[in-house]
């Protein structure tokens, strides 16, 4: 049973503010508010400084009995400014990191299903009471033409409509080198540079051809290790002649010299997990072990 002080209760309604938490998929956290003004709580679950240039508004909140999913659409501008320096917060956390959001940070899906929790204070006494309304994990997110993002905090129901049977299709639908296709990716990684920027953010030249079979390159994984976009990850669309063409614009510019690690590809085909992986045992998809659709379909024979 929850115990609300009186104090939080009887406060004026402007006085009630929402605050929010949350932690993103490289462990970072984001604080923000809808004050006009930051808010620091020393107390409670969620201890931290609440900036109120994060810029963030919720819509209405929606809960049924019906085991619909309770969604919170949130909007907010997104600010290149960041702050590293914890030592205006006097809580006991004193290795508090605050920071606000960024483009680049938004395309590199740091935010996709990150946790979240909104809460209310009263912003005369953040302290008093921290009275939680949502918690759970953020949709994808989305960046508008006007500079703003937008997306949605999932509650705890939405896992309840998830998928948990596994299907099939004509191609294999495991990830290369996940719990089910279980393909060491080490002898199938190499490590490059770049050379030359041939269109920024997208196309560069590599130093040395990664030697990868030329039908596994489109989807090889790029992780940058080093530069403006280390920790980021990217996909192969094309490469040809030392040329690598990325599906997506890389969220901040390359330099000549930055060095990534590149892992082989897979097509997904049949042939590909015979002749390529050795790994038919553990092929996903159907017409090998698991009878395909037309197998299903066929009528009985005498």
């Amino acid at each position: 049973m929850r115990t609300i002080p009186a104090g939080f209760l009887n406060s004026h309604v402007t006085e009630l503010q929402v605050c929010w938490e949350v932690i993103r998929r490289d462990g970072e956290v984001i604080r923000g508010t809808e004050c006009d003004e930051d808010l620091l709580v020393t107390t409670g679950n969620h201890p931290g400084l609440y900036l109120a240039r994060a810029g963030i508004t919720g819509s209405d909140i929606r809960s049924t009995s019906d085991m619909s999913v309770d969604n919170l659409e949130v909007t907010g501008a997104l600010d290149e400014f960041r702050v590293a320096d914890s030592s205006s917060v006097t809580s006991s956390t004193d290795t508090l990191q605050i920071f606000d959001l960024s483009a680049p940070d938004l395309e590199a899906g740091l935010f996709d299903n990150a946790d979240a929790t909104t809460f209310l204070v009263k912003a005369s006494d953040p302290d008093l009471y921290q009275h939680v309304l949502r918690t759970g994990w953020l949709g994808n997110v989305v960046r508008t033409a006007e500079g703003q993002y937008k997306t949605e905090l999932r509650g705890l129901t939405q896992a309840l409509s998830q998928q948990i049977v596994k299907t099939y299709g004509v191609g294999c639908h495991w990830e290369l080198g996940d719990e089910n296709c279980r393909v060491d990716l080490g002898p199938i990684t190499v490590s490059r540079s770049v050379t030359a920027i041939v269109t920024q953010r997208r196309e560069f030249e590599l130093d040395i051809d990664p030697g990868f079979p030329v039908h596994l390159y489109p989807g090889a994984k790029i992780v940058w290790t080093s530069g403006l976009n280390s920790g980021y990850v990217m996909q192969v669309k094309t490469y040809a002649s030392l040329i690598v063409e990325l599906y997506l614009p890389m969220p901040r510019d390359i330099a000549i010299s930055d060095t990534f690690n590149i892992t082989q590809a897979c097509d997904k085909q049949h042939s590909t997990c015979i002749n390529d992986y050795d790994n038919v045992l553990r092929f996903g998809g159907w017409g090998v072990f698991v009878p395909g659709q037309m197998e299903i379909l066929k009528v009985g024979k005498r």
